[in-house]
This record gives C-alpha cells, structure tokens and sequence, in this order.
C-alpha cells in the first residue's frame, strides 16, 4: 500500500515539474498556463489577505446555513409527506419533475427580492438540497418494517420515544 501511494506522489511530483518546465520554456502562452510555482505564490499572497480570508468564512457561513436550513426543512417535509399518504400521492409527480426545474435562473430574482449578499446564495442552496433531503427523508421512513411502528404502540412510546428508538 505504501509503494502505491508513493509511486503516485513520484508520478504526481514529475507531472507538476513537467507542467513546470513546459510553462518555462514558454511552449505555452502564459495567458493559457500559468506555471504551478507562479500560482502557489499567488494563492498564498491571496490567502495572506484579511479580504480573502473574509470572504472565505462568508462562503463557509453560507454552505453551513444552507445545509441546516435544508435538513431542517427537508426532514420536516419528508415527515410530513410520509404521514399524509394522500398529499404525497399529489406531490409525487412534482417531486419526480423537482430536478428538471433550472433553479439557478432564479438567482436573478432572488437577488431582487433579497438583494445582493449571501442571503440568496443561501436560498439557492436551500432550494437544491432540501428536495434531496426531504426525498432522503421518505426513503428511510418508508423502509422502517411495520413490525417496529406496531411493537411502538403496544409499548406505549410516545413519538419521540418512538423515533429516538425505532
């Protein structure tokens, strides 16, 4: 295993000296590719910057409050769905067609309505992860045996009981 991960860093370390050394050479405008040595430096000057490394953690904010709206909202929907039978049964054919819709032409809108900021790109987070974890969500309440929400009953637990333990 060791020999294999070493002959993949000495195969990945000749690619970059390669890339290198073609860059140098200028066989390769350098509008097209920039050398590996002349974009690490970069990288690192940009990362020395207190308005990189601002924008850095308004990115990582935005992912994290999208992920916990999505699986706040997903959870509840898929709950929701998965105890009324008929409503699901209305909702399937726009839970089916969900993934055909181009949500990301709404960012426009959104931007409107929102203004220009994080809060729409939470939204649009928001919109794209939540139907996964909603359907995600129905997927493994569907897959609970009856046996278990029957046993859940005769035992009397009440309903956080019943998910805490089933």
């Amino acid at each position: 295993m060791t020999r294999r991960r070493g002959s993949r860093f000495a195969l990945l370390a000749a690619a970059i000296v390669a890339l290198e050394i073609v860059c140098r050479l200028g066989l390769v405008r350098p509008t097209d590719l920039v050398p590996p040595s002349v974009g690490v430096g970069a990288m690192v000057t940009a990362l020395m910057q207190r308005a990189t490394l601002e924008d850095f953690g308004l990115t990582l904010w935005s992912v994290l409050a999208s992920v916990v709206i999505a699986a706040i909202v997903g959870i509840a929907a898929g709950i929701v769905l998965h105890s009324l039978p008929r409503v699901r049964r209305a909702c399937e054919p726009f839970i089916a067609s969900y993934y055909a819709l181009p949500l990301f032409a709404l960012y426009p809108v959104l931007v409107v309505i929102f203004g220009v900021g994080p809060t729409p790109i939470i939204f649009t987070g928001v919109l794209y992860a939540a139907m996964s974890v909603m359907i995600s969500t129905l997927s493994g309440l569907d897959h609970i045996p009856r046996v278990l929400r029957k046993t859940a009953r005769v035992h009397r637990l009440g309903v956080l009981r019943t998910v805490w333990q089933i």
